[in-house]
C-alpha cells in the first residue's frame, strides 16, 4: 500500500513540474512589464539662490527640506509644493527641515535658531553642547 501511495505521489510531481515552471516563468515575465511607481523631476531654482536638499516626500507629493544660501552661509527651511516656499525662521539666520517628517494633514516639523540664545533659560536646552557664557 505505501509503494503504490509513493508511486502515485511521485507520478503526480513528475506532471505537476512543468506546469510550475510555466507558472513561475509567466509571473517573471508580467512582473518586469508592471509600469515604474515613481517620478523624477527638477525641482527648479531654490529660494536664496542656493542649493536645495529635499530630505523627504509625503503622500501628496510634498517635499520638504532645506536650502543653502548662494553665499553658503545660512540654511532655510524649503518646502515644495509645485513651487519652492521658504518656511522662514524664528528670528534667528538659520532653520531646517532635516528628516523626512512632514504628514498629509499639512504637518512639518523643523528646526530653527532665534534671533536670541536660550531666550527661555531652559535648564535642559543645548545650550551645553555649545561653548559661551552659557555653556
Amino acid at each position: 500500500m505505501k509503494s503504490r501511495v509513493l508511486t502515485y505521489i511521485a507520478a503526480i510531481a513528475l506532471l505537476m513540474g512543468p506546469f510550475a515552471s510555466l507558472q513561475l516563468a509567466a509571473q517573471s515575465q508580467s512582473q518586469s512589464e508592471q509600469p515604474r511607481k515613481y517620478y523624477v523631476f527638477n525641482l527648479g531654482t531654490a529660494p536664496l539662490g542656493g542649493i536645495p536638499e529635499p530630505v523627504g516626500i509625503n503622500d501628496l507629493g510634498w517635499i520638504s527640506g532645506g536650502v543653502n544660501s548662494a553665499t553658503n552661509t545660512t540654511v532655510h527651511a524649503v518646502l515644495w509644493v509645485g513651487v519652492p516656499m521658504d518656511l522662514g525662521t524664528l528670528g534667528g539666520p538659520n532653520s531646517n527641515v532635516s528628516w523626512p517628517n512632514h504628514s498629509t494633514r499639512g504637518e512639518i516639523v523643523g528646526i530653527a535658531e532665534t534671533a536670541e540664545k536660550n531666550p527661555l533659560g531652559e535648564a535642559w536646552s543645548c545650550s551645553a553642547f555649545f561653548f559661551g557664557a552659557d555653556g
